[in-house]
């Protein structure tokens, strides 16, 4: 299981590449999923 919170979109590129990468082609049966949600709050993080 991989958590991660990034600031834009070209992270979230990068990171989904990397995902696809290593777990190859998520569409085949037990390769997993991926997906993401807008943050609408977030606290205890800084800069």
């Amino acid at each position: 299981m991989i958590f991660t919170v990034v600031k834009d979109k070209e992270t979230l590129d990068k990171a989904i590449g990397i995902v696809k990468s290593l777990c190859g082609v998520l569409t085949q049966p037990g390769k997993g999923i991926l997906f993401t949600l807008p943050l609408d709050f977030v606290d205890g993080l800084s800069d």
